[in-house]
């Protein structure tokens, strides 16, 4: 009974159909039309409008959150300004903000805010798990919620929700 049923298989698999001339000609004009007509649509589409659709019609991919990387490493956390410095001087404005900022190895460094704000770059990770906080002394030091994710690289992290997106 195998022996049948990979027969059919095979059949299916090797039938050949035949097609005159003329209607495959006329099959490959029109295919060639839909393309050329798709490259039109293509070209003069708005780029927002497709946007949308295909985030509408993808499939769900989970939430998805953004972490902060600076130099390949991801940033745990930041401290408010250590240092805070806004003042006018002689008509001109003096500016010394610092934050102190953590990184997935536990090292820490004091920046510019400028340039922390200016060169992280934003990674896309998975939420794998959240677990909502009660301290009030947790709270302050994470957000509501940590959450535990992973990054493409499969890489895991838990980080707060005051330091994500």
């Amino acid at each position: 009974m195998s022996n049948q049923k990979q027969d059919k298989k095979v059949e299916t698999e090797d039938k050949k159909i035949e097609v005159s001339q003329k209607d495959l000609k006329e099959l490959l004009d029109s295919n060639k039309q839909l393309q050329e007509d798709i490259k039109r649509l293509n070209a003069v589409a708005d780029v927002g409008r497709l946007d949308r659709y295909d985030k509408l019609t993808e499939e769900d991919k989970g939430k998805v959150i953004r972490l902060r990387s600076i130099d390949g490493k991801i940033i745990i956390s930041w401290s408010s300004m250590v240092v805070n410095i806004v003042e006018q001087v002689d008509k001109y404005w003096r500016e010394d903000q610092q934050v102190e900022v953590t990184y997935e190895d536990g090292e820490k460094q004091i920046m510019p805010y400028v340039q922390f704000s200016r060169r992280y770059v934003s990674i896309d990770a998975k939420v794998k798990s959240e677990k909502k906080l009660t301290d009030p002394k947790e709270i302050e030091k994470n957000g509501e919620v940590v959450f535990e994710l992973v990054t493409d690289d499969g890489k895991e992290y838990e980080i707060g929700s005051l330091f994500v997106n």
